[in-house]
């Protein structure tokens, strides 16, 4: 069965957290989606029910996700009388994006989606079994928030927690978002030609797809692999770059999100730092 949810986007990177979102949705749909509506800080899309936790559990860019109840202008919330709530108690949460309606009452609109909600449902503030978001932006859009994502998660695989690290490294979310645009599906193979410290390949392995990882530097290929095993994930092949390491036809079917970087190798701060390390740390790279 189809169903619309919306989804919250985190309000950074322009038109990315739409797009990732977006690209996701076809991907994980294989195309059997429609774009309702996309503005300011969301995006709404119907599509096969069934497949909404594979969606979430790849996006990067999004705050929260959840079914789709309606959109309504403020002072007007005669249409989300007939919204298909669920049974159980409830909370009204509102959230304005970057500064939209700023002359509206945000407690006041909570109060009067609340007074419509409740007709069906009873109210809980503190333990509520439904949240209902409210997302200020260029309407009132009202969802239950059924996925909020925990940055957590991709803060745990971030830069100074692996063993072999860059002081500028890609974040696990934008190399996460990087992969998601490429429309690579789960087990399908993900080559990162510049690997550095290996911060794409390490997201692509943790999303279930065959990571391979390749540098004209044997250093970062061998720290890569460091890197895949402190967080137990396979990498699926690895080895320094030269011209001929991959024929130019052979990496049409793969997909490589691979972007600039800067700076250089790090290890714990034991490590001693040689002359060409401290040189290698110049270089206008980004892993």
């Amino acid at each position: 069965m189809k169903r619309r949810f919306l989804f919250e986007l985190l309000g950074e990177l322009g038109d990315m957290p739409r797009d990732e979102v977006l690209q996701t949705i076809r991907t994980e749909t294989d195309g059997d989606c429609l774009t309702v509506s996309a503005g300011p800080g969301y995006v709404v899309s119907e599509f096969p029910e069934e497949r909404f936790p594979d969606i979430c559990s790849r996006l990067a860019l999004a705050h929260s996700a959840g079914r789709y109840l309606c959109s309504v202008d403020p002072g007007d919330f005669g249409p989300l009388a007939d919204a298909d709530m669920p049974e159980g108690t409830f909370a009204v949460r509102h959230l304005r994006f970057k500064g939209f309606m700023p002359d509206v009452d945000s407690q006041k609109m909570v109060r009067e989606a609340g007074a419509v909600l409740s007709r069906k449902n009873d109210v809980n503030l503190k333990h509520p079994d439904i949240t209902v978001g409210m997302l200020m932006t260029d309407r009132l859009h009202l969802f239950i928030r059924d996925r909020v994502f925990d940055a957590d998660l991709l803060r745990e695989r971030k830069v100074s927690e692996r063993p072999f690290f860059s002081p500028i490294s890609l974040h696990p979310k934008y190399a996460r978002a990087l992969i998601n645009l490429t429309g690579v599906k789960r087990g399908g193979t993900v080559l990162d030609p510049f690997c550095g410290t290996g911060g794409i390949v390490i997201e692509a392995a943790e999303m279930g797809m065959k990571a391979i990882a390749s540098d004209f530097d044997p250093e970062m290929v061998a720290g890569t692999r460091e890197n895949l095993e402190y967080y137990h994930l396979p990498l699926h092949d690895s080895r320094p770059s030269t011209s001929a390491t991959y024929q130019r036809g052979s990496a049409r079917s793969m997909r490589s999100p691979a972007t600039p970087r800067t700076g250089g190798p790090r290890r714990p701060a034991e490590r001693t730092w040689t002359t060409s390390t401290r040189e290698r740390s110049k270089r206008s790279r980004k892993y």
